[in-house]
């Protein structure tokens, strides 16, 4: 009982720090005067984002929800980037005998090589992200009303008008407002990163090691931050590296890369990634997303990143194995990005479980129909068998494979048993 309560007092920790420090940062511009725009909305952004740590902070208090140890690393990026603005405004107006900066002193203001209208777009992210998590967890904690689908529905459409203003005004000053959308960093090699640029193209960015903090690399309005000056043309793919004249990030290439992509598209409908709306995260390149295909929500399953497009190629085939023989989700599609399938579109098993030992006729019962179609799943853990009124949905068929041998799907079968009683959380489970 005492991990719960642990990780709710790193975050409240965390969450009382970044609080303090916009508070201070507050204060601290407040105290100067005048007040052009843009630090006028620079205290707007500060107060709306105080009034978010401070319901998070009152929340975390009450509650043991682990859940918001999710917001750990934003919280922390939070506190150290108001903490390095107010050092900033500190030594800009340290000079000054009085209280008064000039619109010179503010104009010249700036973080992280970002102006003032920068750091606020990094403010109302963090803002965004506290909001967000706070509404995801009061829904999941108390009974969901139409009412309070209703607010949780308002608080992403503000978000969405949030995101089009900033796009915008960058366009206005021929900034691209970035996105990120995937990533997979690691601390000792290249780190890999998709992002959306003014909500219109994706690029794939590779960045050298030894040149970010993994902190700023996982947290994507940190990410953006840091990331040097987007290079101008048609490109999807861009390597940063140091410049070895001064050691500094920059794109040490950027070129129009003929990615690979899905070439078994037997289905005939075809949905572009930029006409979804992506909801939540359910695995690795897995996620939940609504379309014009259906009013329901559908689940989008899609290759992040060119090396994992063959998994797909696999599991679009398997789909076309078992199309028709009620096994697994109905495909409903391939996913593209911008004229390449990465991706398909299956139906959302709602209201279902995974499987556990006691589901174990139903789950050798559509096993069999697989086998019968001489196909092999290749990973029967539990996670892949969703369990809903008395049956089993096959799900993850990027191991599936032909197969003629009679013994070796014998042998699966027998396996399955012990694959439904493995509770060594083999295969990840995600969220259902």
């Amino acid at each position: 009982m005492a991990e719960p309560f642990g990780l709710a007092s790193g975050t409240l920790a965390l969450a009382t720090l970044a609080f303090q420090s916009s508070v201070s940062l507050y204060e601290t511009v407040n105290s100067f005067h005048p007040h052009p725009k843009r630090v006028r909305a620079l205290l707007g952004e500060l107060e709306a984002l105080s009034t978010a740590l401070a319901s998070l902070v009152d929340r975390v208090k009450s509650t043991s929800d682990v859940g918001h140890s999710v917001l750990d690393l934003p919280l922390l990026r939070c506190d150290n980037a108001c903490k390095k603005f107010r050092q900033e405004v500190t030594q800009c107006t340290s000079r000054l005998n009085s209280n008064r900066a000039s619109f010179r002193d503010w104009a010249t203001l700036t973080y992280m090589g970002d102006k003032i209208d920068d750091f606020c777009d990094l403010l109302a992210g963090y803002k965004a992200t506290i909001n967000t998590a706070l509404t995801d967890a009061t829904l999941r904690q108390s009974t969901v009303t139409v009412e309070s689908t209703g607010k949780y529905e308002d608080l992403i459409h503000d978000a969405k008008d949030d995101l089009g203003a900033q796009i915008s005004a960058a366009r206005m000053g021929n900034q691209p407002v970035i996105e990120l959308l995937q990533a997979e960093v690691d601390e000792n090699d290249q780190s890999f990163f998709r992002v959306l640029v003014d909500g219109l193209s994706i690029k794939y960015i590779t960045v050298e090691p030894d040149i970010y903090s993994t902190e700023d690399m996982c947290f994507g309005p940190s990410l953006v931050s840091v990331l040097p000056t987007f290079p101008i043309g048609d490109w999807n793919d861009g390597l940063v590296a140091k410049n070895p004249n001064d050691g500094k990030p920059f794109f040490a290439r950027v070129c129009l890369a003929p990615f690979p992509g899905v070439q078994n598209t037997w289905h005939e409908i075809y949905v572009d990634y930029l006409d979804l709306s992506i909801g939540r995260k359910l695995r690795t390149g897995i996620y939940e997303a609504k379309s014009s295909l259906s009013d329901d929500i559908i689940v989008v399953k899609f290759a992040r990143f060119p090396w994992e497009v063959q998994y797909i190629e696999n599991e679009t085939t398997a789909y076309q194995w078992i199309s028709g023989h009620n096994i697994g989700p109905q495909f409903l599609g391939h996913l593209t990005e911008n004229g390449r399938v990465i991706g398909f579109l299956m139906e959302r098993i709602t209201d279902a479980r995974h499987a556990s030992a006691e589901d174990i006729e139903v789950c050798r019962e559509v096993l069999s129909r697989l086998h019968n179609l001489g196909v092999r799943h290749g990973d029967t853990n539990r996670f892949n068998f969703l369990i809903r009124d008395s049956k089993a949905t096959l799900i993850d068929f990027d191991t599936a494979q032909k197969c003629d041998d009679r013994d070796s799907l014998l042998q699966e079968s027998e396996e399955l048993s012990a694959c439904l009683k493995d509770m060594s959380g083999r295969g990840g489970g995600g969220l259902l």
